[in-house]
């Protein structure tokens, strides 16, 4: 029987999963994307395929929505396009099978109230076994390790916060941190180079609801010159590129709980921190990926991390980020070493303290 399918996402994973081959050329529709800068999607027949927005869905006619995205935010985003849509139904399939939380409501969705993971299992066993298998092994990993810690309460249960058990790891560490930070009466601000979506700057907003939180970010991607420039990134490139275009800093504050104490600083660091020279620091996060940015915000904050501080660095274990290990160990030539732990998150972050 052949089937409609219309296959939400242009980027890696949809392109990995289309060279699985399970289903047909002439069953796929088109795709869908809500990027305007994305270009005419390809597969490996060279044959293009019309890309959709979201608003066109209801017009057409379709068995099917494949959701080929992987990052939560990006999630929890199609749910809340979905839903305003009105369609979001049993025909729509999410790769990633795990709960998600509506961008707009800080609520947690049920995917699989949309998902019939038997329907899945029959119709596109490979999508199931290369996608959603994946997550469901990983999660089954995370609650064995973490059910009796998961039992007390913290930020990661509190509304709003579900999405944090996809990198649980690291989030609970930092709320480790952040108590450590607070009994020992670290002085100083708090801060993330590389905000993106703001997932991250959530969490130390919440934490340090009495600090001044300083988010440094373009929020429109890299800075393009150093980005292809930058010979570590070893994933497809302009898609990786394209993933943090058009943020933007309403989008990221209107998730933030204390936005009094968020202080933007909008374009390419160091830069944007001119005039705060003499600020200390009690906690930093660096989450920008390139091994140039890496490098410049270690020589710009670790001078000014305050005894007992702590400096999370983020992707250091990153297969696909190799820059970023390459960023520290300069610094450490150059300037000396530091008291640093690399944890056993999603992405290898390594932690530096004082």
């Amino acid at each position: 029987m052949s089937m409609k399918i219309l296959i939400w996402g242009t980027g890696e994973n949809t392109k990995k999963y289309l060279s699985k081959n399970e289903m047909k050329a002439s069953e796929i529709v088109g795709f869908i994307e809500s990027k305007p800068t994305v270009p005419k999607f390809q597969i490996e027949s060279g044959e293009g395929y019309k890309i959709y927005r979201p608003a066109d869905v209801k017009e057409l006619t379709y068995d099917f929505i494949l959701v080929c995205v992987w990052h939560m935010e990006a999630v929890g985003e199609i749910c809340d396009i979905c839903t305003k849509l009105d369609i979001l139904d049993e025909r729509i399939i999410f790769m990633r099978n795990i709960r998600g939380v509506s961008l707009q409501e800080n609520q947690p969705i049920y995917f699989n109230k949309y998902q019939n993971d038997v329907r899945a299992k029959e119709l596109f066993p490979v999508f199931w076994k290369e996608c959603m298998e994946k997550t469901d092994i990983a999660l089954k990993v995370v609650s064995a390790r973490t059910i009796e810690d998961m039992l007390h309460n913290s930020l990661l249960q509190t509304a709003g916060f579900c999405e944090y058990t996809e990198d649980y790891f690291r989030y609970r560490t930092f709320e480790f941190v952040a108590e450590e930070i607070r009994e020992r009466e670290v002085a100083g601000d708090v801060a993330e180079v590389g905000v993106a979506w703001g997932t991250f700057s959530k969490l130390i907003n919440a934490a340090f609801y009495d600090r001044n939180l300083y988010m440094f970010d373009t929020f429109d991607s890299f800075d393009r010159e150093e980005f292809d420039n930058d010979l570590s990134t070893a994933t497809n490139k302009e898609d990786f590129y394209d993933d943090y275009r058009n943020i933007g800093v309403e989008r990221v504050l209107e998730i933030m709980p204390y936005k009094d104490k968020c202080k933007i600083r909008q374009g390419l660091f160091p830069n944007t921190a001119v005039g705060l020279e003499d600020h200390t620091y009690a906690f930093v996060s660096i989450d920008v990926d390139l091994e140039k940015s890496i490098y410049n915000s270690l020589v710009y904050f670790y001078p000014r991390l305050n005894p007992g501080g702590f400096l999370f660095v983020h992707d250091y274990r990153c297969h696909n980020l190799e820059g970023v290990k390459r960023a520290v160990r300069r610094y450490e030539e150059e300037h000396g070493t530091f008291y640093k732990v690399p944890i056993a998150d999603r992405s290898g972050t390594l932690i530096i303290t004082k």
